[in-house]
């Protein structure tokens, strides 16, 4: 898949859209394994993130394109004392190879399925 330009990423920090608008910017219509760490390492080599991750939730769910640099402080802020060490993002890309995203795919998250309301599972689909 064609990647955004470096720009174009860069333009993206303090941004919000859904994730399902993240992920058409590089052309993938889901989470799998290629999509999720190529949006990663895209977005961490131009000094961004999202915020929550982009890798968990539904494709509808709003996320912000943060500095990383911000996202720490975010999570520091939160952090109740504990002396917890934070963990660079950045270290993320080379383990997240092959690695599907933490939220299972929902009948909804698929464009084609918008206009259903629900079925049982002993009803047959139709293609109509």
């Amino acid at each position: 898949m064609p990647t955004p330009d470096e720009a174009t990423v860069k333009g993206l920090e303090g941004v919000s859209m859904p994730i399902r608008g993240l992920l058409s910017l590089w052309g993938y219509r889901i989470r799998d394994h290629a999509s999720v760490p190529q949006i990663r390492l895209d977005l961490t080599n131009a000094g961004l993130s999202t915020v929550p991750d982009f890798a968990a939730g539904s494709l509808d769910h709003e996320v912000a394109i943060v500095p990383i640099v911000h996202e720490r402080a975010t999570v520091a802020d939160a952090d109740d004392g504990d002396e917890a060490t934070e963990e660079d993002p950045a270290d993320d890309s080379a383990e997240a190879v092959g690695v599907f995203p933490q939220a299972a795919m929902r009948v909804h998250d698929l464009p084609c399925a918008h206009r259903v309301a629900s079925i049982t599972p002993d009803e047959p689909g139709s293609t109509g």
